[in-house]
């Protein structure tokens, strides 16, 4: 990273934040090492000039509200690097603290035309990939006129139909009588073969479903006497898995250096790993979800179990004869304490991902309340001076 991005960590986690609401705490590190430029030739600046002006870059950490498809077309549209290249979209990376905001932001990307391939994320059941699938064999298990129309929303359908065909009734027929005498994994892999659903992701840059279409076959694969299991059962599985909301890792994969995507995943899943631009979303988000305090709290230790007790919530049932848990308050502080470290200890992973620019994205929408969130510690440096000297400093010179 350039000094710039290495002295805004080192000023941002070196220090202890105040939380308010129910519970007062102190949080951050407390043996925190500062991080120190890694060669002799230390870079002050990022390696982006302006594609207007040539002027180059001057600051590498930015606190930006801009909406994130603004943000990323106008980084594009706006910035070269040093040499008067153009940023690709492979540059940047997108960080999100929740699988469910992984989701969000790919869609969003995609539904303005900037590709965007997610690393990781716990959306494999809710994928268009497998809810295709079991669109397919909900029609091999009870063909109907209407589960036949359900097939024809199917990327299998998509993919026939890409290739300039018109016989995709023929397929279903077809399909359905391979199903009788083969196993599970046979009938998958016709599919995948007569419709050239694997060219068709390809084509539409959709590694993500390929690789999950994969992981699927690989995990019909492992079930044990497949040559018993039935196209019905298989379909109610992929069903329940569907409708329950099962959450099960994305396929892993890893697009190729001429393959250009803007990659959104979790901070855990970018341990490791580091980008020239890192944007995280979200920062105004609470960093401990906003509940009512729990009935019960218990703490382990290698000597004892401790376990404390609500009364305020008990008081409903017992009548107020319950007397004072002094523990409780104490231990659901502590239990508190651990969440928001252990948040600041994923953060500290984000910030550190990024090599020459970092974009700290909020919500203009920001909901106020008892909580504490990423954003309110940093409004808390320097009496609020480091959030205005790093407030909008792209937005500012953006067309």
């Amino acid at each position: 990273s350039n000094s710039k991005i290495i002295d805004a960590v080192n000023k941002i986690f070196s220090r202890k934040y105040s939380t308010y609401g129910r519970v007062t705490l102190d949080v951050g590190f407390t043996d925190y090492r500062p991080l120190v430029f890694p060669g002799p030739d230390e870079r002050i600046m990022p390696k982006y000039k302006w594609k207007a002006t040539g002027e180059r870059l001057k600051e590498a950490v930015t606190i930006e509200q801009i909406d994130i498809v603004d943000l990323i077309r106008k980084i594009k549209e706006n910035l070269v690097d040093l040499d008067g290249k153009e940023i690709k979209y492979t540059d940047i990376a997108v960080l999100c603290r929740e699988n469910f905001q992984v989701e969000k932001v790919a869609k969003e990307l995609r539904d303005n035309s900037i590709p965007a391939v997610i690393y990781g994320g716990e959306g494999f059941f809710n994928c268009s990939a497998v809810i295709s699938t079991c669109k397919l064999f909900e029609y091999i298990a009870y063909p109907s006129e209407i589960t036949r129309g359900e097939a024809k929303l199917t990327d299998y359908f998509l993919a026939i139909v890409a290739k300039g065909r018109e016989d995709f009734e023929k397929f279903l027929d077809e399909l359905s009588i391979f199903a009788r005498t083969n196993t599970i994994v046979e009938v998958l892999n016709f599919a995948i073969e007569e419709t050239a659903i694997e060219e068709y992701y390809i084509a539409t840059n959709r590694y993500q479903e390929l690789y999950n279409l994969y992981k699927l076959r690989e995990l019909v694969k492992k079930i044990r006497d497949q040559e018993f299991l039935h196209p019905v059962t298989f379909f109610e599985y992929l069903n329940n898995m569907i409708l329950s909301g099962q959450r099960e890792e994305n396929a892993d994969f890893y697009v190729q250096e001429e393959q250009d995507f803007v990659k959104v995943m979790t901070i855990h899943k970018s341990k490791g790993l580091a980008f020239d631009i890192v944007i995280i979303p979200f920062i105004e988000k609470p960093l401990i979800r906003e509940k009512s305090e729990p009935l019960i709290v218990y703490e382990k230790t290698e000597s004892e179990f401790r376990i404390g007790f609500n009364k305020n919530a008990l008081f409903e049932y017992e009548n107020n004869k319950i007397a004072e848990d002094l523990d409780y308050k104490n231990m659901h502080k502590h239990e508190i304490q651990k969440i928001l470290e252990e948040e600041f200890r994923v953060y500290y992973v984000a910030l550190t991902r990024a090599r020459e620019l970092l974009i700290l994205k909020k919500d203009t929408r920001r909901r106020r309340g008892n909580t504490c969130s990423f954003l309110d510690f940093i409004r808390q440096i320097d009496g609020g001076k480091f959030y205005e000297e790093h407030l909008e400093l792209l937005s500012k010179n953006l067309c």
